[in-house]
């Protein structure tokens, strides 16, 4: 078996130890948030703060804890220059805090909290990306698993519904190391430029072969 930690230390090129760093911060966050969740019902951690995130959804108390735990573990590491959560209005950067640091992590801290109350299934999202300048604006098998744009009764087509920076282009880096793809429908997601920090993309993820067939759908060259 090959351990996480195993297989970071195997990596190789000019950003690895740093990248590896950086994992190993998400990890151990992971494992305090996973210990907090077993005992959350017992220690009161369940339920609604009664404020509203950025993307309106009805903020859990277990979103704000697991949201410091894992800015307190990639501020230990010296790495992280930008911060963006899903549970932070703003992105997190300062000029101070970012010098010799190169990279900007984006992150949903806990993914699905809404499932908490029915003991559903969660867990945490988490992209790295290779600091391009000082300011938080650089900051950047068979199967298919479609969340495309709609049409609301406008006509008006909706943006979709999953964040690129922090749900689509992680999943869309995974995917296409194993061979597939991950397509909004139109562009290629890995080589989407965010145009703000919770941007939502929609998502056409899965084989290479699926996915194509799905563009030409959306391109109207297939009926």
């Amino acid at each position: 078996m090959t351990t996480l930690e195993a297989h970071l230390a195997a990596g190789r090129g000019r950003d690895s130890v740093a990248v590896a760093v950086l994992v190993q911060a998400m990890a151990a966050a992971g494992v305090r948030i996973a210990d907090e969740l077993a005992r959350a019902a017992l220690i009161g951690q369940l339920g609604t703060t009664g404020d509203t995130n950025v993307q309106g959804e009805k903020v859990k108390k277990l979103d704000l804890w697991a949201n410091d735990v894992i800015v307190e573990a990639l501020d230990a590491t010296g790495r992280a220059c930008t911060l963006v959560s899903e549970e932070m209005g703003e992105i997190r950067h300062s000029r101070e805090r970012c010098a010799g640091a190169g990279f900007v992590v984006c992150f949903d801290p806990v993914d699905g909290s809404s499932n908490l109350d029915v003991n559903g299934i969660v867990g945490t999202i988490f992209s790295v990306l290779k600091k391009r300048g000082d300011g938080p604006e650089h900051a950047r098998a068979e199967g298919i698993y479609l969340y495309p744009e709609d049409a609301a009764g406008s006509g008006k087509q909706s943006s979709g519904k999953l964040r690129l920076m922090y749900e689509c282009s992680p999943m869309g880096m995974i995917v296409e190391q194993a061979g597939g793809a991950a397509s909004t429908g139109r562009a290629r997601v890995l080589d989407l430029v965010p145009a703000a920090p919770h941007e939502r993309v929609p998502l056409l993820i899965g084989s290479l072969e699926d996915v194509r067939l799905a563009e030409e759908f959306y391109a109207a060259r297939r009926a």
